[in-house]
């Protein structure tokens, strides 16, 4: 009987001893280093670990207080220093997650983990610009006003013109209006007029370049106004028209006079003309008041036949007493 309890004494010390052994042979992973160490929210993510004593059936979370775990999916153990596995940060909130690795014991079925506090990085997307409206200004102005449109734009992002990796103008009064638009105002009184590259940053550091997507114009010069013409008196541009001795037909001779007097005319629809026929000393004043009132006349009948109102037209006969020229 004594042997029989000491038989059984035995092999229960045997077999505590053995899940012990089987205990103590699954230990924690250890962790080096995770790459990439972040993901862009909404994406999903290979990542490699490595470090050691990664056992075969080792499994992976990403853990933030107050949020969902993210389980890994796609674990593959390459070996007990590295193994692969995929994060799906759909809905992840941005910040940082502690990671996760545990050894699963054999027996026990118990995890063994090791924790990496604020290993892995959930980040926003980096912004792009697809326009901006308006796409250029004069370098004359203090203030342009530009909205911005694109995608993934944050509060504190800020808008710059470069050039050649030189920040030229940076804008103020920048407002997020939403994460697809933007507003924002430029001085360009420094910017030279060339075509620049324009740049969204958010606060993060991610950031956004459209190449030529500004141009700035040299300020406008203002026309000159054209120099006023001096006024002429019409009536100085009115020529005398002479007649043959003891005659009122119109020369040949003159009639290159009379139709630059006709353009001075219709040019001036305002103006009135006095037409005066003088004659000479020669003959009596009857006579000659009756043919200085015919050439008068000869003239008037010329002018109203091309297109000049009668009603414009005064005539007025002088005779021999105040000849055009004396001395005949």
């Amino acid at each position: 009987m004594r042997q029989k309890l000491l038989l059984t004494t035995i092999i229960c010390l045997i077999l505590t001893f053995s899940l012990s052994i089987a205990a103590l042979g699954c230990p924690k992973p250890v962790i080096n280093e995770i790459s990439p160490a972040s993901g862009v929210t909404g994406d999903a993510v290979n990542v490699t670990i490595n470090g050691s004593k990664i056992r075969k059936n080792a499994v992976v979370k990403l853990v933030s207080e107050g949020q969902p775990d993210i389980i890994a999916s796609d674990i593959n153990v390459v070996s007990k220093k590295e193994i692969n596995c995929m994060f799906d940060l759909k809905g992840a909130n941005v910040g940082k997650w502690d990671l996760v690795v545990a050894n699963i014991g054999r027996f026990s079925k118990k995890p063994k983990p090791t924790t990496v506090e604020n290993a892995f990085s959930v980040e926003y997307p980096a912004p792009t610009i697809s326009s901006v409206n308006p796409a250029k200004g004069f370098n004359s102005h203090t203030r342009v006003p530009v909205v911005v449109f694109g995608t993934g734009f944050k509060d504190g992002a800020s808008v710059k013109l470069v050039k050649d990796n030189k920040n030229v103008v940076e804008a103020s009064n920048i407002r997020v209006v939403s994460e697809t638009s933007l507003t924002c105002d430029l001085n360009l009184t420094n910017a030279g007029a060339d075509t620049y590259d324009l740049t969204v940053t958010n606060a993060d550091g991610k950031g956004f370049t459209l190449a030529n997507g500004f141009s700035v114009l040299g300020a406008k010069k203002p026309t000159p106004a054209p120099a006023p013409e001096p006024k002429v008196n019409p009536n100085s541009l009115l020529k005398p028209i002479f007649f043959d001795y003891d005659s009122y037909s119109i020369r040949n001779d003159q009639l290159t006079t009379l139709k630059i007097n006709l353009e001075v005319l219709k040019k001036n629809p305002k103006l009135y003309v006095v037409l005066g026929g003088h004659a000479d000393e020669r003959g009596t004043v009857k006579y000659n008041l009756v043919l200085s009132a015919k050439r008068a006349e000869a003239l008037k009948k010329y002018l109203v036949q091309n297109g000049i109102s009668s009603r414009r037209i005064i005539l007025f006969a002088y005779g021999k007493l105040h000849p055009a020229k004396k001395g005949h």
